[in-house]
């Protein structure tokens, strides 16, 4: 995974010669008594793990059609219902939130759409009634 995501020693040195002994902070080699927190340091630490998080992304991986819709319909619902709990609370609601809801109601629509036509609720409602058993990936 990323090169940042274990622990590691500090790699400064005390004044005597001796390795300091702390982790050192994440995204960086250091801890904080040598440097970490400054800024500078910690500015550069997360553009550092930012980009260590996004390294993976457009990397072409094996997939089935139908289990890549399924699964960004199943995404997409959760997501709407983790909306749908926020906008619910007047403490937590706020037009930015609504419009997130809204967004992502129109997204899962539009995929459920897709799989309808594709004939995939069909073809998974067939699974079932044979007891053929569906393995969503993780």
């Amino acid at each position: 995974m990323a090169r940042y995501s274990q622990r590691i020693r500090c790699k400064a040195k005390r004044t005597n010669g001796t390795p300091c002994g702390n982790y050192a902070m994440h995204g960086q080699r250091v801890c904080h008594a040598h440097g970490g927190k400054t800024p500078i340091a910690m500015e550069k630490a997360e553009a550092r793990m930012l980009a260590d998080k996004v390294a993976g992304l457009g990397l072409r991986t094996d997939v089935e059609p139908h289990i890549a819709l399924l699964e960004a319909i199943q995404e997409a619902h959760g997501n709407v219902r983790f909306y749908r709990q926020l906008v619910a609370d007047p403490d937590t609601r706020t037009p930015t939130l609504v419009k997130n809801y809204d967004e992502e109601r129109d997204r899962l629509v539009a995929f459920v759409k897709v799989g309808l036509s594709l004939g995939l609720a069909q073809a998974q409602l067939e699974a079932e009634s044979q007891e053929i058993e569906i393995v969503w990936a993780d």
